[in-house]
């Protein structure tokens, strides 16, 4: 879905959500993105459909405060702790940079304004591994200027067992 441009993707969602209805006989009341990749045009399109509720695959926990039109879900493999998967909790963050996939491919900077403040975190970067970063007066900001290996790339902040996650997918 994320290479598919606005036009395509409202008509793959109108059409699917027409035939599920004909198929089933009610109109779906969550959506998880197809393999969790989405981005901020897929994200859109399938909030103007009326979802109460959309999932994405990213590591992590939900609260109350959570989004539901971006809910974690959690991807259970045949080599998944899931005992250790649940033991994750809620972490209020606000990813601010990147938003999107960087044109160039280099990450240039991290940027997230975090529930918890003045305390050592962890970020992890899909192909660059875990850093140990700071947050102070409730925000990380995290110069990098680091080549992204990935097509997909995820970024998590963890505070302990406190997590966050983020996804940036290149489009083409």
């Amino acid at each position: 879905m994320t290479r598919m441009d606005k036009k395509s993707l409202q008509e793959d969602f109108k059409k699917g959500l027409e035939l599920f209805e004909k198929e089933l006989g009610f109109k779906p009341r969550y959506f998880s993105y197809p393999y969790g990749e989405y981005n901020l045009d897929v994200q859109k399109i399938a909030e103007s459909f009326g979802f109460e509720a959309i999932f994405n695959q990213n590591i992590g926990a939900v609260s109350h405060e959570s989004n539901p039109m971006n809910l974690d879900r959690i991807a259970l493999g045949e080599n998944s702790n899931l005992k250790q998967l649940l033991e994750y909790s809620y972490l209020k963050a606000d990813w601010i940079e990147p938003k999107t996939y960087p044109k160039d491919g280099i990450l240039k900077s991290v940027h997230v304004k975090s529930s918890f403040d003045n305390q050592k975190a962890g970020l992890y970067i899909t192909g660059l591994g875990w850093q140990e970063v700071f947050i102070k007066d409730g925000e990380v900001n995290f110069t990098l200027n680091k080549p992204l290996t990935n097509k997909r790339t995820r970024l998590v902040l963890s505070v302990g067992k406190n997590i966050s996650t983020h996804i940036i997918i290149k489009d083409n």
